[in-house]
């Protein structure tokens, strides 16, 4: 008896399979907490390759990668470098470490090329030297520098510094706190326990620099001639002028400055390391906002006139009476170029840097300047013995 007809099973198509995995899958992300998670993965995965081409392409601020690069340093090259350069930009674009190497004829590397170390970070105030300077000197043996160049400028030892930010956000710690509580910097000390504690916050600046990169990619046609930097020795009569006239209102040395200076070059000379002090040139223009001139026409344009009967100290002259008695307590040599005859010799790119031309012009002027100061204490060293 034959029975009923059977057909052969067949296994389901792959289409099949794959509907039977995919449906179920799509009807969950289609739920709201399906929804809300496929939107915070989309966000997170943008952010994250948002961050990743803001790294690769140097869309984070420029001082916060100076910062971990001249700490970085301190901890490596620099302990065993024959000469130490600190300083802030001006000191970072205005001073060639290779020209310097070439130039400088130090007697105690035996005819040799030195090896330069340059530490200068975008608004590197005497405080910021004296921590790297800490850093170096406790990262092992005693270290060689023999020669310490430090660049100073009025705008270091000012309490409206923006070098005093990007310190408190990208270098200092927690175990810095006693330190600025003992001068009285209780409101630094605070940012610096908020940003320790809330790293996102003190990095937001990186953050939003990726978000105008992405706005500028999706909906911003690149600037057409924006970037043509100003040379011939001119200053720009906008907003670097006009914002250092801002920051040098009611201009005051700040004593926690002075005394990060006099510790810095204090414990330099008790190791043995001969400093050099520097104040690299500047545009005419903005040598007259240092040396408290009028404000700028742009400012009171801008403010309404309202700063017109509020002319700034002289920023210059103060900084030069408390660096002279640095000189003089110290012994240290000094090599002042915020001089109207100074200022005209050189090329400047925004008032305030120099330009590659010229940074390798005043290095090899400084450089002999410098072997002209050593020569006569290395003939004094060889008398002696």
């Amino acid at each position: 008896m034959i029975g009923p007809h059977r057909s052969p099973p067949q296994r389901p198509c792959a289409g099949k399979r794959a509907g039977a995995i995919i449906i179920p899958v799509l009807s969950r992300v289609l739920s709201c907490k399906g929804l809300a998670a496929l939107v915070t993965g989309a966000l997170m995965l943008g952010v994250s390759q948002l961050g990743r081409l803001s790294l690769a392409q140097a869309y984070r601020p420029y001082h916060e990668m100076q910062y971990e690069e001249a700490v970085a340093a301190a901890r490596t090259t620099a302990p065993s470098a024959d000469v130490l350069v600190l300083g802030n930009s001006r000191t970072w674009l205005g001073v060639s470490a290779w020209v310097l190497g070439r130039d400088l004829r130090l007697p105690w590397t035996g005819g040799s090329i030195p090896k330069i170390a340059k530490l200068t970070p975008s608004g590197g105030t005497p405080a910021v030297a004296l921590w790297l300077w800490r850093r170096i000197v406790s990262s092992g043996p005693q270290p060689r520098p023999k020669l310490l160049v430090l660049g100073v400028a009025p705008i270091d030892f000012s309490d409206n510094s923006p070098g005093r930010d990007y310190a408190l956000r990208y270098l200092f710690g927690i175990r810095d706190v006693p330190w600025l509580l003992e001068f009285g910097r209780a409101q630094d000390a605070a940012a610096v326990l908020t940003y320790r504690a809330f790293p996102l916050y003190a990095h937001r600046a990186t953050f939003l620099s990726m978000l105008r990169h992405a706005h500028r990619a999706l909906f911003v046609s690149p600037p057409r001639g924006r970037h043509r930097l100003a040379t011939a020795g001119v200053a720009p009569a906008g907003w670097w002028v006009a914002q250092y006239y801002i920051w040098y209102q009611g201009y005051r040395v700040e004593p926690f400055q002075a005394h990060a200076l006099d510790e810095l070059v204090a414990d330099a000379q008790r190791r043995g390391v001969r400093v050099v002090l520097v104040s690299l040139p500047v545009a005419p223009q903005l040598l007259k906002v240092d040396a408290g001139g009028p404000p700028p026409p742009d400012l009171l344009r801008r403010t309404g006139g309202r700063r017109s009967a509020d002319r700034s100290k002289s920023a210059l002259a103060l900084f030069r009476k408390m660096i002279r008695a640095r000189v003089k307590r110290y012994r240290v040599s000094y090599f002042d170029y915020m001089t109207p005859e100074q200022s005209v010799r050189f090329q400047y790119l925004d008032g305030s840097h120099l330009t590659l031309e010229s940074a390798s012009a005043f290095t090899r002027e400084l450089a002999q300047r410098i072997n002209r100061e050593l020569a006569p204490a290395a003939s004094e060293g060889a008398a002696s013995k």
